[in-house]
Parts: C-alpha cells; structure tokens; sequence
C-alpha cells in the first residue's frame, strides 16, 4: 500500500496521513501473516489466530485477506474454519466489487452452517448476508437476514453481543440511508460508535469504529454538510489511519465541492496509481471524481478519459451485479426448496410416526382385549362350574401345586372295602373345611381318618386323580371362591386376607394355585365378579 504525504493537505481540516510507524506495522502484520500461513502448511495448526488477522486485512488489503481465507478454505478440515474463511472472502470479495465471487462463497459458508452450532458466525453470516444482498438490489432478501440476525442476538447467548449490537445499527443506517432516511441513519450510526467506543481497543473494534466514522462522512457530505463531513472523515482517519484510501477519495470530493480541483486531482491520480490495493468499486468512483473535476477545468482530453474508464468500469460492476443477483436468487430458491424437503421429509416422519404410534396402540389395545376377553371366558367358565354345583379343578400343572410323591416301584393292593372306606371319610372331610387348616399334612389327615399315609394317598390319587396337595388346593380355592361369589364382604378383603383365610401360608402361592384352577388371577377374578354385581 502506498502512503500519502500530508503536502497536498494542508487545510487546518485535513486528514492525518499515515507516517512509517503504521507502514512498518502493516509490513510487520503482513510478515506475520506469512509465518502463520508457512506454520500452518507445515504442521496444520490451529487457524483463529489467522483468521483474526485476515478479518482486519479487509481494510486495507483485500487481495492479502483473500489469498490467506482462500488458503485455509482449501486446507481447512473443520466445518467451523472453512466457514469463517467463506466468510472472509465473500466480504472481501464485496468490497472489492467481485460480487459474482462474494455470492458465491456467501452461500459456501451458509453450507456448512448446519455443521456446527456456533451462534456468533450464524449471526455473522446473516450480517454479511444482508450487506451483500443489500449491495446487489436484493433489499426484502437484505431485510429477512438481518431480521435473523437480531432474533438470534436477542435469543442466542454469544459472547461479544455489544460487537453484533453495533453491527446490527450499523446494517441499519445503511439500509436506512438508502432509503433516503438520513437523519434516522446518523442516529443509528452515532448509537453505532458509541456501543464501539465502549469496547476493547482492539484492531478489529478500531476499524469498525472506523468504518463507522467514515459511513456518517459520507452521509454527511451527500447531505452538503461538508463541516460534519470532514470532521468525521478526520476521526475515521483517526482511529484507525490503515482505512486510508477510501477516506482520501472522500476528501478528493470535498475538494472538488469547495472547487479545489487541483488538489483534488493530485489526490486521485495517487490514489488510483496504486491499483493493485484498490477495489474495481473505489476506482470507479475515484475514475468518476476525476472526470468531474477535470469538466470543471475544461480539460476535455483527460475528461474523455477518466469518463470512459469510468464507464467501463460501471459497465463492468453492473454486469457483475446483475450475475450477482440471478446467482443470489438461485441459491435462495434452491435453498427454500432444500429447506421445503427437509420440512416435508420431517412432516412425513412425523405423520409416519403418529401413524406406527396409533397402529402400536391399536395393537396393544387388541392384545389387552383378546387378553381381557380370555380372562373373562375363564371367569364365566368358573361361574357356570359353581352355580351348576360342579368342583373346579386344577386344569393347569405349576411347581407350586404339583408335588411329585414318591411312588413305590411296588403296586400297593388296596382292598376295595378299605377305598370305599377312605373315600366315605374324605367326603365327610370335604364338608367339615378342615383342609382350611394351614398346618394339614399327609399324616395329620391320615390320622383324622384312622388310615396310614400310603393308603391314603394311593387312594387319593387313583380315586381324586391327583396328588394330596392338589387335592387340598383344589378344595381350598373352591371355597374362597365360593364364598367370594355368595358374600360381598369377601370382595372388599385384601388377597392376603383371602390366602389366609382359605389355609394357605403364602400370598404368592395362593396366587398361583388360584390362577391354576380358575384360569385368572384373584385380583382379576374379583374385579370381574364385582362389576357383575354391580350390574346385578
């Protein structure tokens, strides 16, 4: 970059020109840049300390911030990196009036958004988007991204909010200036560099603060106030003396409006010596500025030229604006259509899953039912055996009700008047309910029928069909079911009550022998049984 020498400034107004000890420290940054650029080829390290110093190249070199954002945008492995290189070259891209190139990385950083949940870049995206969109005429596009970027600011947890704040006023005086509304423009910039001033005096909040400055010189001297014009130029200047260039153009004008046409000549023609630095927008302008001045000296010649470079170049930015935009507009649509499909796949995942939620319930329900339906065909089976006086019996074997006896290898000949006997006593045993006694026992019967346990229990098997303790749990359950059917007061006992109360020692074991003869659970039984009555 070139730097001016103040003998063409002389005015009491002029503009702070750069001396050698910020040229030494851009030479100094710009060595950095290169070290950090050489470290990063060599044992890819980590890129934000680049990134940083690329962000603050915008100012004033353009063409360096977009060789080191292009390098890390093509050697960069994370999403979050390769972002914030698109970032940097998409803004960099736009002040230089590559917009066609400033589209398309705009929209290569919107890609890789979804990869990360960094809510700073997403505001900073939507900022740069909005200042892009605004630039190539898409200002409803400009207005929306902005709109984004304020609701993520007010609801997204950040962690330089007042920097975005600033930002955000400053979008708006942009928008507002170009509306014509330069009065609400000035406050938001004034709001702008005050929120600016506030913060640390770091390079990136000195250019911005800069860049402000600048913005309300500008609005200022299109407004013909060149007092308030030259002052803010001269605080630009000021803060941050690398934003040089566009602020010596807007001093060449304020020359030229206060008919310093010589002056205003000499600086131009040193401005637009330095090309290489200078973007295809700042040199139309400048082009454009030397036309006018060199009408108003009637230098026809050197009018000619400085017109038909300019228009060149006009044509050449409107052109690239135009392509800018038809870009821009794609990418949106393609992106709603992106956006349509994720929204419709997620509308048919939700329809699908509300759809295997209902057939799941429809499911399960059935299941429950045919279970229910099932319990309630035992109920009645057990309430059909009662009232037509008939035994229920054990019709499924558990470890709980099936005791294996010993059987003698040895067929045990009972004589049939002895069977006859047993038989006769086990009847009068059945009607006494002395097998409600929870402490029966083969021998203890055995002794209350004047028999032996062998005897006994061979006859209870071949006679009964089953061994001496099924055939005492079989004729407590038809008790307490008995009595639960015949006495309402049985209904409102607890099961351990009713374990109890018909000699098992076990709830657990009443439960399952229960549901072995009946076919339910008591609980389920007793339910059934109870709406029964109460329908009764």
């Amino acid at each position: 970059m070139r730097f001016y020498k103040t003998v063409y400034l002389n005015l009491p107004t002029e503009i702070p020109v750069m001396n050698q000890k910020p040229r030494l420290f851009i030479l100094f940054r710009l060595h950095l840049l290169l070290l950090l650029v050489s470290a990063i080829s060599v044992a890819q390290t980590d890129n934000d300390s680049l990134l940083a110093t690329l962000s603050i190249l915008k100012f004033h070199n353009q063409k360096q911030a977009i060789k080191g954002a292009d390098f890390i945008y093509r050697n960069a492995t994370k999403p979050l990196e390769k972002n914030k290189a698109a970032l940097i070259l998409a803004e960099n891209y736009l002040i230089t009036g590559d917009y066609n190139q400033s589209v398309k990385y705009l929209f290569y950083a919107k890609s890789f958004e979804s990869q990360h949940e960094t809510v700073s870049v997403r505001i900073q995206t939507d900022l740069l988007s909005a200042e892009i969109y605004h630039a190539i005429g898409l200002h409803e596009n400009a207005a929306e991204a902005l709109a984004l970027a304020e609701t993520l600011i007010k609801n997204g947890e950040i962690k330089h909010p007042k920097n975005a704040e600033a930002a955000i006023l400053r979008l708006q005086a942009m928008v507002r200036n170009s509306e014509n509304d330069n009065r609400i423009a000035i406050a938001k910039l004034e709001k702008s560099a005050v929120i600016l001033a506030t913060l640390a005096k770091s390079d990136n909040n000195r250019a911005e603060l800069s860049r402000v400055f600048y913005e309300m010189a500008v609005i200022y001297f299109d407004l013909n106030h060149i007092k308030n014009a030259q002052k803010y130029l001269q605080k630009s200047v000021a803060v941050f003396p690398e934003y040089q260039n566009p602020a010596l153009n807007l001093q060449a004008q304020i020359d030229f409006k206060q008919k310093k046409y010589k002056r205003s000549i000499e600086t131009l023609n040193l401005l637009l010596a330095d090309t290489e630095e200078n973007s295809i927008c700042l040199k139309r302008d400048m082009y454009k500025n030397l036309a006018d001045n060199y009408f108003a000296i009637s230098d026809v010649d050197s009018y000619k030229s400085s017109f038909d470079r300019y228009q060149v170049l006009e044509r050449s930015i409107s052109s690239g604006r135009k392509t800018a935009r038809l870009l821009a507009i794609s990418q949106l649509e393609q992106l709603k259509k992106e956006e349509l499909i994720s929204k419709r796949n997620w509308y048919y995942g939700l329809i699908l899953s509300i759809f295997a939620g209902v057939v799941l319930v429809v499911f399960i329900g059935y299941q429950y039912q045919q279970k229910i339906n099932k319990q309630y065909e035992s109920f009645q089976k057990v309430i059909k055996t009662i009232d037509n006086n008939q035994r229920l019996e054990i019709y499924e074997a558990t470890s709980e009700t099936v005791e294996i006896e010993a059987i003698s290898s040895k067929l045990i000949q009972i004589p049939q008047k002895t069977t006859q006997i047993i038989l006769e006593k086990l009847a009068v045993f059945e009607k006494s309910e002395g097998y409600l006694d929870s402490q029966l026992s083969l021998i203890s019967l055995a002794r209350q029928l004047d028999s032996n346990t062998k005897y006994l229990s061979e006859t209870i098997n071949t006679q009964k069909g089953k061994n001496f303790h099924a055939y005492i749990n079989e004729l407590r359950i038809n008790y307490i079911v008995g009595q639960l059917k015949n006495n309402k007061v049985f209904l409102k006992y607890k099961v351990s009550y009713l374990a109890e109360k018909s000699g098992f020692t076990s709830h657990s074991t009443f439960a399952t022998v229960f549901k072995s003869v009946t076919g339910i659970s008591p609980t389920t039984f007793i339910k059934f049984l109870a709406k029964e009555k109460q329908q009764q």
